[in-house]
């Protein structure tokens, strides 16, 4: 932990390579029925810059667990084909995932009337094997879906949508937590009694423990939240038209509240009492971030200290979190620099009161809801049909708010693995093995293994270091960028860039309408430059970024959909956000005012004809 890091409850490891099936370089072919590749998908669900080692981590489960365990349960792919078996690719050190998987799970679980705008942005505009048209057409294996949910109901019950979110709540409160807990415990016992090898024993068990996680999420997300989501969009263009619908849907998913919003809850109110006192104000706003917890915890000022201890219980519940879900980068409870980086940001503008934009948010989804129900009561069989869209929305938001609070317990996971890896990493330090502990980062597990049995001669460490460094530096090449959206062999390619009249499309994802200048961040350590009633400009989002969502005017993203975190956290605090603009970051300049319409999702530069349609709801 950092020196500066405040004091933490938090749990300090290796294992053995038992069963990696990922890659951790590319292995692109030529041919013509060569596997294609998306980033599409990643933008929602694991658009952060990817090491060797974390790519394993995650992708493992994903692969194992996922992908081939669920199709074996659903009976819908023979295993031990490449072409559905390899979930995933890493390329410039992001996360690809198959369009041969993909399109075999519409085919098979997306009927075509649900096959929306936020579905085939996972795949590349046009014809072809993989086109956007193709998966369009692509027919319904109606009788496989049918055999598909009797086969879980008998094999894995779990897996109903209305056992699902409850099983995990259960599996968190009986399982998860208390090894949560003991975590610390178990790392000081391995660190004084054991040998490098029980730190791999360790992991193994962790990776063990995260693997019910997994069963679940299988179910919770890809199935229970993309599908009620979809029927819901689907049901309200149908009973109210697409137009009324596209500006509704949003308004009527938003003010839910889960582990994300509670997080962000916390550190406004941590900023509304930096504001309250002045001379703390006046630290947080001069002092440079790295160095505000020691100067904190120097003084003797009452107010200073209570505030300290309200940091310090913030940072025990909620310093699992970071601004990126890979292990190589610190969490908030290692790095306190991160937090007083929100921090500054959210104090030196006024702040919202967010009782407030709850308050707001609630009314307008309540009064939004009262005017759909009596429009759809207002039709013939209008009461059957509103049944029937309120039971689909009901499980809608249920799966949202599953969908950031798994995210949490995945923190947890990382936060475990990062501390592991790093006693491993300090321990082949000390032997000679790499030069910094954080090279473990860039190593396989298989690689890590034998490294700590000391099975390596001297000229295989030697690569190794040098495969390090080769690592290294692509990662850090291709940290802050957003690389090709496919890839298919040796070549990438990009969706066309959608503008019509110097007009920007990309996906609507929170209601609102916003003419104000852009601040363009490509990393998250620029956080604290952005300035109230701003529209942001980034190329991802995750939840450690969404802290400042309660100080900006709008959202713009290069990459995510509607259900990514960027969306559903511009929907609780109502501000306009259109998600999937490519190359956004480079199109658009800090300062350079636009107009953003969140319901159409437009973006329009200020010297460009706007149009737009009054909102149907007010």
């Amino acid at each position: 932990m950092a020196e500066s890091a405040p004091k933490s409850d938090l749990p300090n490891i290796t294992r053995e390579n038992s069963r990696s099936k990922t890659v951790s370089t590319p292995t692109h072919g030529t041919g013509e029925d060569e596997i294609a590749w998306t980033r599409g998908y990643s933008d929602d669900y694991w658009n952060d810059p990817v090491t060797p080692l974390f790519f394993e981590l995650l992708g493992d489960q994903l692969t194992e667990i996922v992908n081939i365990e669920l199709n074996q349960i659903m009976g819908y792919f023979t295993p031990g084909s490449q072409k559905t078996d390899k979930l995933l690719e890493l390329h410039h050190s992001h996360a690809y995932f198959n369009l041969e998987v993909l399109k075999r799970k519409v085919e098979y679980e997306i009927p075509t009337f649900l096959r929306n705008d936020d579905i085939l942005n996972y795949f590349p505009d046009g014809d072809g094997r993989y086109g956007k048209e193709t998966m369009k057409r692509l027919p319904f294996q109606l009788g496989k879906r049918l055999i598909a949910e009797l086969r879980v109901m008998l094999l894995d019950p779990s897996g109903s949508i209305t056992k699902t979110a409850k099983a995990y709540k259960k599996w968190t409160d009986r399982v998860f937590l208390p090894f949560w807990n003991k975590f610390n415990l178990q790392m000081t016992e391995v660190a004084e009694n054991g040998a490098p090898i029980d730190h791999l024993k360790l992991a193994d068990e962790v990776d063990h423990l995260m693997a019910d996680h997994f069963r679940l999420v299988r179910y919770g997300i890809p199935v229970h939240n993309i599908g009620m989501n979809l029927l819901t969009q689907y049901l309200l263009n149908r009973f109210i038209g697409q137009e009324k619908a596209s500006q509704v849907y949003p308004i009527m998913i938003s003010g839910l509240k889960h582990r994300t919003s509670e997080t962000n809850e916390r550190i406004n109110h941590l900023a509304a009492q930096i504001r309250s006192l002045p001379k703390l104000r006046s630290l947080v706003l001069e002092e440079p971030s790295e160095s505000l917890y020691p100067i904190l915890s120097s003084k003797d000022d009452p107010e200073i200290r209570g505030f300290l201890d309200q940091f310090n219980s913030f940072i025990r519940e909620f310093g699992v979190r970071g601004f990126s879900r890979d292990v190589y980068y610190p969490r908030w409870y290692e790095e306190p620099r991160y937090v007083f980086d929100v921090l500054r940001s959210l104090v030196k503008d006024q702040l919202k009161d967010l009782s407030v934009i709850e308050k707001e948010n609630q009314r307008r989804r309540e009064e939004v809801e009262r005017q759909v129900e009596e429009e759809i009561k207002s039709k013939p069989f209008g009461l059957l049909k509103w049944k029937i869209l309120k039971t689909i929305l009901e499980f809608a938001r249920t799966y949202i708010v599953f969908r950031e609070d798994q995210r949490f317990n995945l923190d947890c996971w990382i936060t475990m693995n990062r501390r592991i890896y790093l006693e491993i990493g300090k321990g082949l330090k000390n032997s000679g093995f790499i030069q910094d502990p954080s090279d473990i980062f860039f190593l396989t597990r298989n690689d890590i293994g034998k490294l700590v049995r000391n099975e390596y001669s001297t000229e295989e460490t030697a690569n190794l270091h040098q495969l390090i460094m080769d690592r290294r530096s692509e990662f850090q090449k291709y940290e802050n960028t957003t690389p090709a959206k496919f890839i298919q062999g040796s070549r990438e390619f990009e969706d066309p860039v959608r503008t019509e009249f110097k007009t920007f499309k990309g996906i609507p994802a929170s209601q609102g309408i916003l003419k104000a200048p852009v601040r363009v961040l490509n990393s998250i350590e620029s956080i604290s430059e952005v300035c109230a009633g701003e529209i942001l400009v980034v190329p991802r989002t995750d939840p450690g970024w969404t802290p400042v969502f309660s100080k900006i005017g709008g959202l713009i993203t290069e990459t995510g959909g509607i259900l990514s975190h960027g969306a559903v956290v511009s929907r609780e605090y109502g501000i306009p956000a259109v998600t999937n603009i490519q190359n956004a970051c480079q199109i658009f300049k800090t300062g350079q005012v636009v107009r953003i319409d969140g319901s159409k999702g437009l973006v329009i530069p200020n010297d460009a004809e706007f149009r737009h349609v009054k909102p149907v709801y007010a």
